[in-house]
This record gives C-alpha cells, sequence and structure tokens, in this order.
C-alpha cells in the first residue's frame, strides 16, 4: 500500500497506456526470475517484481477505465473489470495446479507462466492502427486478466 500513490503518480505522469506496458514487462521479467534463479533467494526476487508489476497494471487498468465513460456506462465497466479480475485471480492458481499434476511439477508452471506473460506482453506493444475501432469490453476483459497476474 505505501506504494499505490508513488505508481499512482506515475500513472499520472506517463499514462496508463505506458504503464500497462511497463507492468506487463515487469510480469514477464518476474516470471522469468522464477524460472532461472534457482531456489528461495529467486522465489523471493520473482514474486517481488511480480507484485509490484501487478500493482503497477492494477493502478493503470483502474485509470484506463476511467476513460471510457461516465455515470453508469463507467459503473458497468468498472464492474466488468472487477468480475474479469475475479475470475483471473480464481482460475489462474486453479489451472497452475493442473498444469503442475498433469505436465511435470512445478518447473512446468514457472514456464508457463513465462510463456503467457509473454504472449500478454507482445499483445500489449503490439502496435495498432489509429484507425482500428477497439471493443470497450474486450479492453477491460484484457486489463483485467493481465493485472490479475494470471497471464
Amino acid at each position: 500500500m505505501l506504494l499505490a500513490l508513488p505508481f499512482g503518480s506515475l500513472v499520472a505522469r506517463l499514462g496508463s497506456p505506458r504503464t500497462l506496458q511497463l507492468g506487463a514487462v515487469a510480469m514477464v521479467v518476474g516470471a522469468g526470475l522464477l524460472a532461472v534463479v534457482p531456489g528461495f533467494k529467486g522465489l523471493i526476487a520473482g514474486q517481488l517484481v511480480i507484485g509490484l508489476a501487478q500493482l503497477l497494471m492494477i493502478i493503470s487498468a483502474q485509470t484506463a477505465i476511467t476513460y471510457l465513460g461516465q455515470g453508469t456506462v463507467l459503473e458497468k465497466y468498472f464492474g466488468w473489470y472487477t468480475t474479469y479480475l475475479s475470475i483471473g485471480q480464481m482460475v489462474g492458481p486453479l489451472l497452475a495446479g493442473w498444469v503442475i499434476d498433469h505436465r511435470g511439477g512445478p518447473g512446468a508452471a514457472f514456464y508457463g507462466a513465462f510463456a503467457a506473460s509473454f504472449v500478454a506482453l507482445v499483445s500489449f506493444l503490439w502496435p495498432t492502427s489509429a484507425h482500428q475501432a477497439v471493443n470497450r469490453r474486450v479492453l477491460v476483459f484484457a486489463s483485467a486478466l493481465v493485472s490479475s497476474g494470471n497471464c
């Protein structure tokens, strides 16, 4: 909680798209640390980076959603964001447990998390045409899924 205010200032300065991208990069780095650095030090370093990235991405996603509408429309988008965030936080650990049980131990889950984080990072950094219309519900879903730390 001590870092929420400085991260909020960072989001205000850089904008939510840039900080979402920064958070996605940090998620990949954190998952990479979990996969590459052995032992307790790797666990602590990876989880620290992932936790900070998750905090940054949640603040960024909430800021991005505030620009999607006003009044009841804004409430609807925040409702969808919260729903998708909760689903991601529920499904992620279940999926990781399934991977560990059926695909070869904790190492497979860490590599899977790294791969999923990398795919999310590429999707956030992929250039889009200025003329393309973005489905707002998809934006809310993607923001929630990635900021839940399970993608």
